[in-house]
């Protein structure tokens, strides 16, 4: 376990659009386990339920 502070942080202006990071354009790479891995390449937006 790592516990820490996020002192600061830099994002590149190409993935900022409309005020708000594009993640899906950053295709971070994710690990699922073993020796498989996944990256992003869609992201859409839900509403919270009331």
């Amino acid at each position: 376990m790592v516990i820490g502070r996020v002192l600061g942080i830099h994002i590149d202006d190409r993935y900022i659009h409309d005020g708000r990071v594009d993640t899906a354009a950053m295709r971070p790479i994710a690990r699922l386990g073993y020796s498989e891995y996944t990256t992003v390449t869609e992201a859409w937006r839900m509403r919270r339920p009331d």
